[in-house]
């Protein structure tokens, strides 16, 4: 869909199909930053739709959060039942041993899933930082109970692949990267020129 400018200099409305966004086709006036930034921010946006799998992360990852944190949050009343390495332990036993390391990855669940809603950059950033607690967790576990299923080294090659796939799929995926680079550009356009009352 093309964005539609009005110049400030000679007041003649041009449409522009694509980026780049710099000057007035009639009077060669150069556009205000503010104007430009917000042109090709709608431009890039309309292009760059959201991919598919973080879709389905924006839906799982607020499931998946807000079950882990309402589950945690049952813990200290030991309702429910807890296990670590398929042996039944209390509630409050569950929240002294996995606690914190649950409560991080269910908060960032969360937050990933506000983030994709809202369409933030820096959601990507969070999605990595979801895995390396994810995976401390479970090199932790492992190191813990090393008669575990796979052992510390088939639990570390499982944490790197984890690692690798998310960091490739985030990062050098072309929609996705070109999904990122639009939102940036929105936030750089906010950043210019702020929405009322945000």
């Amino acid at each position: 869909m093309p964005v539609g400018l009005v110049c400030p200099r000679c007041s003649v409305a041009t449409t522009f199909h694509r980026a780049p966004v710099t000057a007035c086709p009639s009077c060669q006036a150069s556009f205000p930053e503010e104007l430009r930034l917000s042109a090709e921010a709608n431009l890039a946006r309309q292009r760059a739709i959201r991919p598919t799998l973080l879709t389905i992360g924006l839906y799982g990852s607020g499931f998946v959060g807000g079950l882990t944190l309402l589950l945690l949050s049952l813990a200290p009343f030991n309702i429910g039942s807890f296990s670590i390495n398929g042996e039944a332990v209390t509630g409050p036993e569950f929240l002294r041993s996995a606690g914190v390391a649950f409560g991080a990855a269910g908060a960032l669940c969360v937050a990933i899933s506000y983030g994709l809603w809202k369409e933030r950059s820096w959601t990507r950033e969070l999605m990595i930082l979801f895995w390396v607690v994810i995976d401390a967790f479970l090199i932790t576990d492992a190191m813990k109970y090393p008669s575990g299923d796979l052992g510390l080294v088939g639990t570390s090659f499982y944490a790197a692949i984890y690692l690798v796939v998310s960091g490739w799929y985030l990062y050098f995926r072309k929609s996705v990267v070109e999904y990122y680079a639009a939102l940036r550009l929105a936030e750089q356009a906010r950043a210019v020129s702020p929405a009322p009352g945000v």
